[in-house]
């Protein structure tokens, strides 16, 4: 996995900052009925992808697909298992207050949700892989596992590490330019990360 040479820069920055598709199994889906994806013993449904869809576009105003969400949101328990070796010191309560902030700068009211605070969360996580991991090992590392042990529904599409790091290389430099002009959410770029591959069909509801 490679990216372009943009982390250096990003590195004080970022270390400083310290849809509704319920319903029936889809034909030919090999996991549970109802779910998005599963991987390593938990299932991601599909009510979990619209939730964290509206947590996005409603309380965020943030644009994102239902494959980014669930591109961030399977990424997100690998990737808290992994942050210590970044040494960022990574706190959900620093989450917690972009959380705020996000809503202020939007106006809208009200304490951000956990389900807003969880897609800030792995937003915050695949950013800093991708900007301070030099080697781009990490994420190859995780994303070859979802390839190899992920099950998901025709609707989701196939884990795909070069369709992850095409994604992440599109949004990286937009990321890098806020965070290094002192935007403390700079990582609602990685919104714009997609993993998924498939032909689209014509019921693919949010896309």
């Amino acid at each position: 996995m490679t990216f372009p040479r943009r982390r250096r820069a990003a590195v004080g920055a970022l270390a400083g900052s310290a849809i509704v598709l319920t319903g029936c199994t889809v034909p030919g889906q090999d996991g549970a009925a109802s779910s998005a994806i599963e991987y390593d013993s938990t299932t991601i449904s599909n009510e979990r992808v619209s939730e964290l869809y509206d947590a996005w576009t409603q309380e965020g105003h943030v644009n994102i697909t239902r494959r980014g969400v669930i591109t961030l949101e399977v990424m997100r328990e690998p990737m808290l298992e992994n942050v210590d070796a970044l040494g960022i010191g990574y706190s959900r309560d620093f989450v917690e207050g972009l959380g705020e902030e996000l809503k202020a700068t939007e106006g809208v009211e009200g304490a951000p949700s956990e389900d807003l605070i969880d897609g800030l969360e792995a937003a915050y996580l695949l950013g800093a892989f991708a900007l301070l991991d030099q080697t781009g090992e990490q994420l190859s590392t995780m994303a070859a596992d979802l390839t190899e042990n992920s099950v998901s529904s025709p609707r989701t599409g196939d884990f795909s590490e070069p369709e992850l790091v095409n994604t992440l290389n599109l949004v990286a430099p937009a990321a890098t330019n806020r965070l290094n002009s002192g935007d403390r959410l700079w990582l609602t770029e990685f919104t714009g990360v997609n993993a998924f591959v498939e032909p689209d069909e014509d019921w693919i509801a949010s896309e």
